[in-house]
């Protein structure tokens, strides 16, 4: 074979020749050291103290080791870890989240958090791989019950023996009080669905936002589908048994057969704790929670006809934890995701609408009903062991606690008032709102999982 003149024999030793010239080259010059230093924190003897419960902190795993007997972080080698260390000093159990979601520049991160004094007797509490990340970002984020008294080592690796930059967050749990946030509008964006002409009404940043998706009998189901933090527009439609998606992450349409006629959409993460709200039911008939990612199904028994689903993290490990508020004895009863185990609480009346949220800096949900004859919140802040009583609203309003504003992470008192339109909000320590914004016959979404009057 010939390539232009040159046969393969010259080709070899011509190839052989700059080989040669390039290695002797090499070998005559000096290469710099690596002069970049591992991180303060490289080891876990030199865990940096975080003192703050609710900040972030920006670190690298550049040029960082992994000791010897250090664990698998998330059950994976990864090869580039750094160490902080925090003490829960509250009196209480309280739910807390560690996340990397925040990050500037994501890298795929392992996280992950124990209790213990040397590297290679260590007591894993949490950890994570891939919660909440997306298709292009992969980031890590965990939930734990923090013990008073105690001190956490936080380990922060890379998937693969990636490294790189990183912003740590440490926060209570706010599952409990989430808020919608719709494309374009900000967090706490109040909203209503108009099942007249399908179309939502959003409060955005440079105005009202409205957006046609759904049609009259359609429930409104707003939830975080895809995983990127906010709220997709989504239906469940009662006459087909389908829901209908608006993902915001790719502004693709999704459709899925999952349900019938009488069920009670309550999109959450409750099954799988991926970082994505999950297609769940519970269907009165049968006291059946039914839930789905769309590919992977998940059914339990837990309530009975007449219940009233009222989901919630009440046990302040991030996941949603499947509640029923009984009307005809006013009581209340969660299976703890945490363990499975059962918790039964008397706290209501018949006429009541159970409205949990997270009214109390815990870390996890309060139980909470609101009283429709005397506009009267009862909330019960177990962990502290204090009730709480407000009133505000009358017969006929909608409640709608979520956050609205000022301390982040608690819900504040909320109603909407279909007479009028009229939304009247309570900031927890902030100020009181009234603003029409709505018809008659509209139905608030301010809310991420439904209340069910």
């Amino acid at each position: 074979m010939r390539y232009h003149g040159f046969t393969e024999k010259k080709i070899f030793f011509a190839a052989f020749a700059v080989l040669l010239i390039c290695t002797l080259n090499a070998s005559s010059q000096t290469v710099a050291p690596n002069n970049v230093a591992p991180p303060a924190n490289d080891n876990f003897a030199n865990a940096i103290t975080l003192t703050s419960c609710c900040s972030t902190t920006v670190g690298t795993t550049v040029e960082a080791t992994k000791e010897t007997g250090e664990p698998n972080h998330a059950g994976f080698p990864g090869g580039h870890s750094v160490w902080y260390k925090w003490t829960y000093t509250l009196g209480y159990l309280a739910g807390y989240t560690l996340t990397t979601r925040q990050s500037s520049a994501p890298f795929d991160t392992l996280l992950a958090v124990y209790t213990g004094n040397s590297v290679n007797a260590l007591t894993p509490v949490a950890s994570s791989d891939d919660y909440g990340s997306t298709p292009t970002t992969h980031t890590s984020t965990l939930f734990f019950q923090a013990v008073p008294g105690t001190t956490y080592y936080i380990a922060i690796d890379g998937f693969g023996a990636a490294s790189g930059t990183f912003t740590l967050g440490i926060d209570l749990n706010r599952t409990h009080a989430r808020s919608t946030h719709f494309p374009g509008t900000g967090f706490s964006a109040v909203s209503v669905f108009r099942p007249s002409n399908g179309n939502w009404y959003v409060t955005s940043n440079t105005g009202v936002q409205v957006v046609h998706w759904g049609a009259n009998g359609d429930i409104p189901a707003p939830a975080d589908y895809d995983g990127d933090t906010v709220t997709d527009f989504a239906v469940f439609r009662p006459s087909e048994g389908n829901w209908y998606v608006l993902q915001s992450l790719t502004s693709t349409v999704r459709s899925l057969h999952w349900g019938q006629s009488g069920d009670k959409p309550v999109p959450g993460d409750y099954f799988f704790l991926d970082g994505f709200d999950e297609f769940v039911l519970f269907r009165p008939s049968n006291g059946t929670w039914y839930g789905t990612t769309g590919v992977t199904n998940a059914a339990v028994q837990f309530g009975v006809n007449g219940d009233k689903p009222a989901p919630r993290d009440f046990d302040g490990d991030g996941k949603l934890d499947l509640t029923v508020f009984r009307p005809s004895n006013g009581t209340w009863y969660i299976q703890n995701s945490s363990d499975g185990s059962n918790r039964i609480q008397q706290w209501g009346t018949s006429e009541d609408i159970p409205v949990p949220g997270g009214y109390a800096a815990t870390g996890d949900a309060d139980i909470a009903v609101w009283r429709p004859s005397d506009g009267n919140w009862y909330i019960y802040h177990s962990h502290i062991n204090q009730i709480e009583i407000e009133h505000f609203g009358q017969s006929g309003d909608i409640p709608q606690p979520i956050d609205y504003g000022t301390v982040a992470g608690l819900s504040d008192l909320g109603i909407y008032r279909p007479s009028t339109g009229t939304w009247y909000i309570q900031e927890v320590t902030g100020p009181f709102y009234a603003f029409p914004f709505g018809l008659a016959g509209d139905i608030p979404t301010a809310t991420a999982y439904p209340i069910q009057p």
